[in-house]
């Protein structure tokens, strides 16, 4: 690692600035604030760096030291708060403004947290130990008990937009859609054909998944329950019984979804 970041512009994929030197240690962390003029790096060093994009070139301030080593980073929505996973599996959060802590950090992985996701006030952070925790950060505590369902290292995280599903991607090469309501999976995990699932994103209208594995691919995956079930009515040639319904979609109340014709 050369201890840089690079920040691109996304409408030309050209850098925008960069590289961008200021850690004593191999990035491993990145997140932007909401408001687009600012962008936090975690390093091997144990440093957070506040990096000011509005200057020409880009300043960097430090934010935060001695932590260890930062693997994982996320504002929240409303870019109040920075929250960071470290590698001995605790989360550290700080108010941005001030720059302070804020309480005692969230304890409850074995293991290197990997990534963090925020939708509104709750926190999904993801670990080598191969579970993932929601947090509610109002009061810094687990929502329920860890999602467990991946064999390997949860690398990735995502919410849709309206925070109904949440997507991890795994070491183990799948990808699973968890209820956030109930902390069930909602259907059966997605296969990847090669490669860990390194980096996941829905789509702004939550119906297309795009993911990235170590492979170098990247795959979409229609995630609409609609789309879903008009997929299988057609292979199947008829409605599903409410056993495969619930396999494949998990547990929704059952209902005939097919068309007419394959009644």
């Amino acid at each position: 690692a050369d201890r840089s970041l690079i920040v691109w512009n996304v409408a030309s994929g050209q850098p925008e600035y960069g590289p961008l030197s200021g850690h004593n240690g191999a990035v491993l962390a990145l997140a932007y604030h909401p408001a687009g003029q600012q962008v936090f790096s975690g390093g091997d060093d144990g440093q957070i760096l506040a990096w000011d994009l509005s200057a020409a070139p880009p300043t960097a301030s430090l934010f935060a030291d001695n932590l260890g080593s930062v693997t994982a980073l996320a504002v929240s929505p409303d870019g109040q708060t920075l929250s960071a996973g470290l590698r001995d599996g605790s989360i550290a959060r700080w108010d941005v403004t001030s720059r302070r802590p804020l309480g005692e950090p969230l304890v409850g992985h074995t293991d290197v947290i990997t990534n963090l996701a925020y939708h509104g006030s709750l926190l999904a952070s993801g670990s080598r130990d191969q579970t993932i925790i929601l947090w509610d950060t109002s009061t810094g505590q687990p929502l329920r008990a860890p999602l467990v369902g991946h064999t390997n290292w949860v690398l990735s995280l995502s919410f849709t937009p309206d925070g109904s599903l949440l997507a991890s991607g795994s070491r183990d090469q799948t990808i699973i859609l968890w209820d956030v309501s109930t902390g069930q999976p909602s259907g059966q995990p997605l296969m990847a054909s090669n490669g860990w699932i390194a980096g996941i994103a829905f789509a702004p209208d939550g119906r297309t998944l795009a993911a990235g594995s170590t492979a170098g691919e990247v795959a979409l995956w229609s995630v609409s329950v609609e789309t879903w079930q008009e997929l299988a009515c057609g292979l199947a040639n008829r409605n599903l019984n409410s056993t495969e319904q619930e396999r494949y979609f998990g547990a929704l109340p059952y209902t005939p979804v097919c068309e007419e014709s394959f009644q």
